[in-house]
């Protein structure tokens, strides 16, 4: 599942890889606020993995995160100076998409150009 906030085309860029992909718009559910959508996608779903751009989500929405368990992977917002975000997001996800595919249920990690953590909150 593709939050709102990231480049329109990546759905289905990731569909021609070989993977399932949807954007949130696909369900509806683009004008939901986190917890909204986090929730929602829990009813609708039973298994899926909400790719964000948005790397503050686990923290701002940490209660609703682990109450369903949600499982996120989160595209680091540092770039590389001039890289277009839209570009950086879509290359670290194209890069990674295999790994988020197979994230354990209920973790939440951090993508970038190079590697991939378990999401912990920035200083």
């Amino acid at each position: 599942m593709l939050d709102a906030n990231l480049p329109r085309r990546l759905a289905t860029e990731i569909a021609h890889r070989g993977r399932t992909a949807r954007r949130v718009k696909y369900f509806g559910l683009q004008h939901n606020g986190d917890p909204e959508l986090l929730s929602k996608l829990n009813e609708l779903l039973d298994d899926w993995i909400l790719i964000t751009g948005d790397d503050k989500m686990p923290l701002d929405h940490s209660e609703a995160v682990k109450a369903i368990g949600a499982t996120i992977a989160t595209i680091d917002p540092r770039r590389p100076e001039g890289i277009a975000q839209g570009n950086w997001q879509r290359e670290v996800s194209h890069r990674w998409v295999h790994k988020m595919h197979v994230q354990d249920p209920g973790e939440v990690r951090r993508y970038n150009h190079e590697t991939h953590r378990i999401w912990t909150p920035r200083r």
